[in-house]
């Protein structure tokens, strides 16, 4: 089984830094009808959670940017967001982790393509999420 729960972008697990901003017209996909927007290089968002593995959920579409991955603080991959046009798209999937409390870190990055790039929410898994 797995066992997935998803968390806003303005949960308290989720820290942003830089200048990310509110999408004033969110896609009517958006999860909690609202995500943030970067075009800042640098911007991180740093997700908390505790749990075997953790997703990030954003944007794709045509000229948006790219994320340098981190977990633990460890550098994973780049990952770009410049796919067909998407709302509520899972941009990044972490390996599987040992249980426990771990942190998915994304920071804008200067690439190919300059564009912004947008976060929605995060879901993690957990055996607790069984448990209602």
């Amino acid at each position: 089984h797995e066992y997935w729960r998803t968390v806003d972008h303005t949960d308290t697990s989720v820290e942003f830094t830089g200048n990310w901003k509110p999408n004033l017209k969110p896609d009517k996909k958006c999860f909690m009808s609202s995500e943030m927007v970067s075009t800042t290089f640098g911007d991180t968002v740093t997700y908390t959670f505790n749990g075997t593995r953790a997703r990030a959920y954003g944007r794709t579409g045509r000229n948006l940017g790219t994320f340098k991955v981190y977990v633990d603080g460890e550098y994973l991959e780049t990952v770009r967001c410049n796919y067909a046009p998407r709302a509520q798209e899972k941009v990044f999937q972490t390996p599987l982790l040992p249980d426990g409390e771990h942190t998915l870190k994304l920071e804008k990055v200067k690439a190919d393509f300059n564009g912004e790039v947008y976060i929605d929410s995060f879901s993690y898994e957990s055996i607790n999420n069984s448990k209602r």
